[in-house]
């Protein structure tokens, strides 16, 4: 996580992660899409939760 603008040299921010994003999205398979059209746009994430309070 860092939160400061793309254009710093350095990171001024000290913003911590919360989440680790574990692989890449998932998108449904095209059987799934023929029988629910809406799934087209869907995307499955999967993340840790990493630090923090519970």
């Amino acid at each position: 996580g860092c939160i400061c603008p793309k254009n710093f040299p350095v990171c001024v921010c000290n913003h911590r992660a919360t989440i680790k994003i574990l692989g890449k999205a998932r998108a449904p398979a095209q059987a799934e899409i023929r029988r629910n059209g809406r799934a087209s746009s869907a995307k499955l994430r999967v993340a840790e939760k990493i630090g923090g309070r519970e």
